[in-house]
């Protein structure tokens, strides 16, 4: 059925006039970054220089809505001394100074550091992070301050996007029915290896301060052939640039307390941020029945980052680290879980512009990890056991990139990497089933201790070539080399991808991309808590995607899309049939062991977005379908949904602003309970959980003193206090009782921009 409705709708898609790949998404609004604004006018193939551009550059005022989009860019350069004019026929469009004009600074601008504004400096280079045949999913600061998140956390705010899932409690994301584990995180050009705090209690918030990030870039197909590691999508993070001189945030919250300060002198600028968590004493206030004792929840992380730059280079060194201590005890389970993580990232990198359209990028990064995990379950009858664990991973890497753009139709990317990987592990587990757990298990208990070091080598190479084939017709194609001797494994993987992008009119554009990703596996994600010692070999998926849109006006957009992805030699995983959200899930009863032949997912995605003035919304709809092979017999995926709606809609006044959000989604799939252990794998997840539905609320008012601006804000997830369930619960007698998700959950808080 579904396949037949999927062939329906592409069969209408390819019979409408035939678009490019990314819709005009909401209108440019005041204090977006101005390169970020118009690079929402795809149409028209604006180039500009990074240097005339910078990203501290941003809009002063909304453009008139009913105006062409070449007056609306023009709107948009003016209040900086800039205006657009045509190259020539068909090629596009060029941001230069006006003539007899300087930059003027605004009130939040200033001009960049440049030196004489000749003609060379001005013309040859786009943005960037203009890729016109990816089609990426962006949200700026003043989009994500108006999606109802736990403090803003910026993470979170990726749920109200199309093909973008969560459970309902951990901040990371699954991508068109991809494991959670299959995307991959960048901030400022680096890979995050730990982007989310307490990982060892379901990843609650992200681990970057949201007041530093100034906009995130999400794909979830069709990703440029740079980005690898992860297979499902990408998430790619960037950090604010400084505005004035000296300026900055304070920021408390019920969650936690941040600070951040960021300016400018001469040719260098730089960032600090600093953050602690409070969530302790308001986790034990907000606790489902009163009795969780979740005594030291604690996380904080700081970032610095220094930049110097002239009119062909630019140096970078930042820093991030994070750390986070747990100690929890849940009386519903049985459990005590207690976990230390320090965790840093060290990068430098050199950008230089050297002439004849070249640029060239040299990057250094260094991400180490040490962590220690302690627990024990005590339930009865059913289940006793504890769990000790200790870990430390290293990653250094040498990366460089090129981008080559000969003429104004072409560019071509290409670059390599080279990484180093080292770790030691050490892990110990006793554990005693009773009768709920060894008809799973097939044995009455378990007692292990492993220790060993590993180290290896992996390396990856890409290229791309990006071409205007017609006025309307862009096409990319790309090849990337991965290669791994990490221990036992040694894999050479070869993958390519295929992107068009044509624009019949200005209003119709439509997209297509063909891929293989490849995924390896790191040394800091071997299951070692699961009693595993190597490497899996890396997986893959080849995914199809094809989109249509169409923007009536500029504030409304109509956007469908038709995807398939197919995974080859999936890991294996380990999952806990009954409850998957505990502390402890080695220790569980109900742990399992799933090693499929493949998987596969399909769906189609219905958008419509609007905005551009004080009012904006969205709502999105998708049917798709998530299985995989197990014991050669087809199984819904644990996170299948076949029906998803999302909702957001926002009002921003002088004053105040107000954002509700909905997401209704069908009930996971559960399994019933296995009184025998030869009903496995056969009845794994033939039961559904009741459909989840949240309503989140997010208001702020906004009041203008002498000393800046200070906000008073205040954050409601699941305002309803909807019982959503998380899983099924069973005492030694097999009677059942119900594991539920996150309650209503307030945060209120206060910004000072200063």
């Amino acid at each position: 059925m579904v396949g037949r409705r999927l062939s329906l709708l592409a069969a209408v898609l390819w019979s409408s006039a035939a678009l490019t790949q990314e819709a005009a998404a909401d209108a440019p609004v005041a204090g977006e970054p101005l390169r970020q604004a118009i690079d929402r006018y795809p149409s028209l193939n604006v180039f500009s220089s990074t240097r005339l551009l910078p990203r501290r550059l941003t809009v002063q005022a909304p453009p008139d809505p009913d105006a062409s989009p070449r007056t609306q860019i023009r709107q948009l350069l003016k209040p900086h001394g800039l205006t657009l004019v045509m190259t020539d026929r068909n090629a596009g469009y060029v941001a230069v100074l006006e003539p007899s004009l300087e930059p003027r600074p605004a009130a939040t601008t200033v001009p960049a550091p440049v030196v004489q504004p000749y003609i060379e400096e001005v013309v040859v280079y786009a943005p960037f992070r203009v890729e016109r045949t990816a089609r990426r999913q962006s949200l700026h600061r003043q989009q994500l301050d108006l999606i109802p998140s736990a403090a803003g956390d910026t993470l979170r705010a990726l749920r109200t996007l199309p093909g973008v899932d969560s459970d309902g409690v951990s901040a990371m994301h699954r991508m068109r029915g991809g494991d959670i584990n299959e995307v991959l995180y960048r901030l400022d050009g680096v890979e995050l290896h730990k982007p989310f705090h307490f990982a060892d209690a379901h990843s609650l918030f992200s681990a970057v301060n949201p007041n530093i990030v100034d906009s995130v870039d999400v794909y979830v197909s069709g990703f440029p052939s740079r980005f690898g590691t992860r297979m499902s999508g990408v998430v790619d993070l960037h950090l604010v640039e400084p505005e004035r001189p000296l300026h900055g945030t304070l920021d408390l919250s019920a969650m936690a307390a941040a600070a951040d300060a960021r300016g400018y002198a001469g040719n260098w600028s730089w960032l600090v941020s600093g953050r602690v968590s409070l969530v302790g004493d308001v986790l034990n206030l907000l606790n489902v029945a009163g009795e969780e004792n979740l005594a030291i929840p604690r996380f904080d992380d700081e970032l610095g980052r220094l930049q110097w730059s002239d009119a062909d280079n630019e140096v970078v060194v930042g820093v991030l680290r994070t750390g986070e201590t747990v100690d929890v005890e849940r009386e519903s389970t049985g459990e005590r879980a207690g976990a230390s993580v320090d965790h840093r990232d060290l990068w430098l990198r050199w950008r230089r512009d050297l002439g004849g359209r070249l640029q060239m990028v040299w990057q250094a990064s260094r991400f180490t990890v040490e962590r220690t995990r302690s627990g024990t379950t005590e339930q009865g009858e059913d289940v006793n056991g504890h769990l000790s664990e200790r870990r430390s991973s290293r990653i250094s890497t040498l990366a460089n990139r090129w981008r080559w753009t000969p003429q104004r139709e072409v560019e071509v990317n290409a670059g390599w990497a080279l990484a180093r990987h080292r770790a030691d592990f050490d892990a110990s587990l006793h554990v005693r089933y009773g009768p709920v757990g060894r008809p799973v298990q097939g044995k009455t208990g378990e007692t292990r201790d492993l220790a060993f070091r590993r180290r290896g080598s992996s390396a990856q190479a890409f290229a791309s070539v990006t071409r205007s084939l017609t006025p309307k017709l862009t096409g990319s194609v790309g090849l990337r080399f991965d290669t791994q001797d990490i221990a036992e494994v040694h894999a050479d993987k070869w993958s390519g991808r295929m992107a068009l992008a044509y624009a019949a009119t200005p209003e119709w554009q439509l997209d297509l991309d063909v891929g293989r990703y490849t995924q390896p596996q790191l040394l800091h994600e071997i299951q070692i808590d699961e009693g595993r010692s190597e490497l899996d070999p890396p997986q893959h998926t080849d995914q199809i995607n094809l989109g249509a849109a169409w923007s009536p006006t500029a504030r409304l957009t109509l956007r469908t899309d038709l995807y398939a992805r197919r995974v080859g030699q999936p890991w294996p995983r380990f999952e806990s049939l009954y409850n998957r959200f505990v502390l402890l899930p080695e220790l569980g009863a109900d742990r399992y062991l799933i090693e499929a032949g493949g998987s596969r997912s399909r769906g189609i995605e219905v958008t419509a977005s609007y905005g551009g003035g004080r009012l904006s919304w969205n709502l999105a709809y998708a049917r798709t379908v998530s299985e995989e092979r197990v014991a050669n017999r087809w199984h819904d995926r644990s996170w299948d949904q076949p029906h998803s709606v999302k909702a957001h809609i926002a009002w921003t006044g002088d004053k105040w602003r107000v954002a509700l959000a909905a997401n209704w989604r069908s009930g996971w799939p559960i399994t019933p309970l296995v009184t025998r252990t030869a009903d496995l794998p056969t009845q794994l997840n033939v039961d559904r959980l009741p459909a989840y539905l949240s309503l989140d609320a997010h208001v702020a008012r906004v009041f203008i003193t002498g000393r800046g601006r200070v906000e008073v804000y205040a954050d409601v997830k699941n305002a309803t206090n909807r019982r959503n369930l998380a899983g099924h619960l069973y005492d030694p007698q097999l009677f059942l009782d119900e594991a539920r998700l996150l309650p209503i959950v307030p945060s209120i808080g206060v910004r000072w921009f200063w």
